[in-house]
Formats: structure tokens, C-alpha cells, sequence
């Protein structure tokens, strides 16, 4: 036998003596000294443990979901990493990233700011790329259901994202502004920042809408609505996308989230091919529509709004988040969610306080 596989058992023979001592000794102290000796030992164990505890290394993590989850866009405004690590210049700390590498199945990535700029779609990639339609029921550009669309976890209650769960029993032509709180973060739904974030201040007075739970059913994602950049879409656009929108090329972009550089577009109109998220609020996968539209009806360029980056979380995590009152879940009116981002925030608790103080008002709502 090697002398370092002896050495383990001798640190433990020695060790093992002279812990029986000490209980031993217990017995030949008065009442108040056992009781002082007790203490000092708990302050002593909780100490180790404390200290033991900051030492370990705290690994930070974000989490993605697969490209295809995406509302995607058609190709028409390319991903550009640099471009997503431009929204978040002036706060080098602040915990964002790319995953390195495409990925099938929604997981945790260790961010890292440096990620090299992935390549532009290709003309064949961008024709195969799928519609809102698409991607929320699995179906494919043939027009069939595919099969990877069907729920691979049994722990999720099903009825948690039903067309019923989603949009409670308020209409959806309910006009002006209301909100009133949930008790479960369900996609439509609201999450309203209620904690601090450490290396996330982006979360810190954020109000996430949350688009869609994955087709596993163990992760969901949003974006925050009120984080504008100092960023335009001018900086975005290819040359013939500036040509080709010219209404959207002064329109800010916001940063939706720590991961990127997946784009959404939101609008509060209805279009063939937009998707109604919650009420009043849509999610693009044409562009060329939504600037018809803006062209045709003079519609405020204002009423499309371009979100960089999203934010995700495995559902239990949001859960526990939710349980722990980082988040409050709330559902909100589309004219609500149009107000002014400076705004959105204190105008969704203004809501929110109505509804608490005057019942008969929340009941008008719900019933």
C-alpha cells in the first residue's frame, strides 16, 4: 500500500479520539458552563459553514432556448452579436451572453461576452425558417403537426398553458386599462420586477411579457418591454432592409433580455400573419406587413417596437422565483402595455393597487 492512501486514515484515527473526548468532557462541566461551551461550539459550526459557503465559486448562468422556439423573422433583420453586446455597453458587470453553439433542447450556458459573431442565415436557411403560426402549434411550412411538439414531461400540468388558463375570463375586447394578479406565470402573462437582481439590473424594474412555454414544457421565455437602448434600427438593417423599411429606420431598439441576439417584434395591431400574445398584443413574423400597415392605415411607427435578446428560465426556477416574490405575475390590457416604457412600470402597479382596494372593480374584470 502507497504511504498517500494511509495518510486519509490517519488524519481520521486522530480525529475520531478526540472528538469522543470532548463529549466526555461535557459531562464534568456545571449546568451554565455546558450551556456557554454549547453556544461557543454553534457559533464556531455556523461560522465554518458561512465561511465555507462564500468561498465556493458562484457560477452564473443564463438559460436559452432553441432557435425554432422563436417568433422568427424571416431573415429580415439579421443576428449580430456585436450589435446585441452594444445594448449593453456601460455595464461591463452585467450578466448576458450567446450560447457558443446552437442548441436542440433549452439548458443553462455559462455567458461569455466574447462569443464570435454567428454567420447570416443563408437565402435556403431563411426560406425554411418558420412563421408564429408555425412554431406555436408545430407545424410544419407542409402544413403538418410535428410529432417533437408533443409535451415530454408529465410533471407539468397541461391545463397551466389551455386556451382558457391563458386568457382567464376576461374578454378579449375588455377596453381600457386594467391589470390584476396571478398566482402562476403562464404565457400573455405579466412578470412585474419585485426583488433585487445582482448582475442582472436590467431585471431590476422590468416588466417581462412572457411569450411562450417550449415544446418540452420545462422552459419558457419573454421580453422586457421597457428597457429602450440608445441603439436605432438603422444600426440594424442590412442596406436593403433600409430601403426597404424606411419608417423603422429611426425606431430604438430595446433590449428584451441577458440572452441574444434573437429578435421579436411586437406590435398593438392585428396582421394576416401576427400572433395575438395577450390582449392588444401581437408578435410579427413579417415585417413587410407591419410597414404596409404603419404605411396604409398612418399608423404611429411608435406602434411596432423591436426587441433584442429575450429572457428564459427552466419552469421550476420561475416558479421558485415567483414563489419567492421576485416576480409578480399579473394580467394586463394591450391600451396598459402601450403606455410609455418610463411609465409601463408605475402604471401596472397603479392598476394592480386599484384592484386591491377596490374588490367590486377586480370582480368586474374576472367575471
Amino acid at each position: 500500500m502507497k504511504e498517500e492512501d494511509l495518510a486519509p486514515l490517519s488524519c481520521v484515527q486522530h480525529e475520531t479520539p478526540k472528538r469522543t473526548e470532548a463529549k466526555i468532557s461535557l459531562k464534568c462541566l456545571s449546568g451554565a458552563g455546558t450551556a456557554v461551551f454549547l453556544f461557543l461550539l454553534a457559533v464556531v459550526t455556523l461560522l465554518g459553514e458561512v465561511t465555507s459557503r462564500d468561498l465556493l465559486p458562484k457560477l452564473k448562468v443564463l438559460h436559452a432556448v432553441p432557435d425554432d422556439e422563436h417568433f422568427l423573422i424571416n431573415g429580415q433583420l439579421p443576428t449580430s452579436t456585436a450589435l446585441f453586446s452594444k445594448l449593453f455597453q456601460g455595464a461591463p458587470s452585467e450578466l448576458y451572453g450567446v450560447p457558443e453553439k446552437q442548441i436542440q433542447e433549452a439548458e443553462d450556458f455559462i455567458p461569455q461576452h466574447s462569443t464570435p459573431t454567428r454567420p447570416s442565415a443563408s437565402p435556403a436557411t431563411i426560406i425554411m425558417q418558420k412563421s408564429v403560426t408555425e412554431v406555436l402549434t408545430g407545424a410544419s411550412p407542409g402544413g403538418k403537426t410535428s410529432p417533437d411538439r408533443l409535451p415530454a414531461s408529465s410533471s407539468i400540468d397541461p391545463s397551466r398553458f389551455s386556451p382558457e388558463a391563458l386568457s382567464g375570463s376576461v374578454p378579449l375586447n375588455m377596453p381600457g386599462k386594467w391589470a390584476f394578479e396571478l398566482t402562476k406565470a403562464v404565457p400573455g402573462s405579466i412578470m412585474l420586477a419585485n426583488g433585487t437582481f445582482p448582475g442582472q439590473s436590467y431585471f431590476e424594474g422590468a416588466v417581462i411579457l412572457l411569450l411562450k412555454v417550449c415544446r418540452c414544457h420545462k422552459s419558457m421565455f419573454g421580453v422586457i418591454l421597457n428597457s429602450p437602448s440608445a441603439e436605432k434600427m438603422e444600426s440594424a438593417f442590412c442596406p436593403n432592409s433600409r430601403l426597404r423599411y424606411p419608417l423603422f429606420r429611426n425606431e430604438t431598439i430595446y433590449r428584451g433580455g441577458p440572452v441574444g441576439p434573437k429578435w421579436t417584434v411586437l406590435q398593438n395591431f392585428s396582421t394576416g400573419h401576427a400572433y395575438e400574445v395577450t390582449h392588444g398584443i401581437f408578435a410579427q413574423s413579417v415585417l413587410s406587413e407591419s410597414h404596409t400597415e404603419v404605411m396604409a392605415a398612418q399608423l404611429s411607427p411608435l406602434d411596432v417596437k423591436f426587441i433584442a435578446g429575450y429572457s428564459a428560465w427552466p419552469l421550476f426556477r420561475l416558479d421558485q422565483e415567483v414563489a419567492d416574490r421576485k416576480w409578480r405575475v399579473v394580467k394586463a390590457s394591450g391600451e396598459l402595455l402601450s403606455s410609455p416604457p418610463s411609465l409601463l412600470y408605475s402604471e401596472i402597479k397603479k392598476q394592480l393597487k386599484l384592484t386591491s382596494i377596490l374588490p367590486e372593480y377586480k370582480k368586474s374584470l374576472i367575471h
